[in-house]
């Protein structure tokens, strides 16, 4: 079997959560954490999180935004479990390789069942730091996993191993701007989903000459 339409659908499942968030941020009801009077969607003051919420800070009705929010995050989570089972056919170079991928590929499961969960359980409704803290660090041994992995890997470009190395520093410069800011910047989202593309279309054309 090739993976090359396997990969292709993640890449057009990329492409359609990105446009549902981009959807659901032109319908948010407005108002941030610390200004419920804001007007819309702040890239820079907004949490990504808050398109999912069924009620804006403000108490308007915000259910277009939660529901196109929730779809996204549900296909987002789908996506990850065929990812996570092809992934591993591209690192078998060395044992090392190997069973970095599998535990990557295990981490990169687990975050995409709990971010399905997740986009059931709209953040003004339900206490959702636990599942989300979880989430977040398998996402992120998946993501230092395969940087490893990647860079070791003498099969597939370096760059690759780079995209992922990206991908970290994006997630560290993120955590270190809401700390310092106290914002959501959610335009880190953008950027994410920007890298996390180019790196699904270089294992696309990476998937040409592999069999399963």
């Amino acid at each position: 079997m090739n993976p090359y339409f396997i990969i292709l659908s993640i890449i057009l499942s990329y492409i359609i959560t990105t446009l549902f968030v981009l959807i659901a941020m032109i319908f948010y009801a407005g108002a941030t954490s610390t200004n419920p009077g804001a007007p819309g969607f702040s890239l820079w003051a907004n949490f990504i999180t808050d398109l999912g919420r069924n009620k804006s800070f403000s108490g308007r009705s915000n259910i277009t935004s939660s529901l196109l929010y929730s779809i996204s995050q549900i296909i987002l989570g789908l996506l990850f479990i065929p990812a996570a089972i092809i992934l591993p056919y591209y690192f078998k170079d060395t044992k090392f390789d190997k069973w970095l991928s599998y535990i990557g590929s295990f981490c990169l499961s687990v975050g995409g069942i709990l971010i399905i969960v997740i986009a059931f359980r709209p953040p003004d409704i339900y206490e959702n730091a636990a599942l989300s803290g979880i989430a977040n660090l398998a996402m992120l041994m998946y993501i230092i996993l395969y940087s490893i992995a990647g860079l070791h890997n003498k099969s597939l470009p370096k760059k690759y191993g780079c995209l992922w190395l990206v991908i970290l520093a994006n997630i560290f410069i993120q955590v270190f701007i809401m700390s310092l800011f106290a914002v959501g910047v959610a335009f880190w989202y953008i950027i994410f989903s920007v890298i996390r593309f180019f790196l699904a279309y270089g294992f696309y054309k990476q998937s040409k000459s592999l069999t399963l």
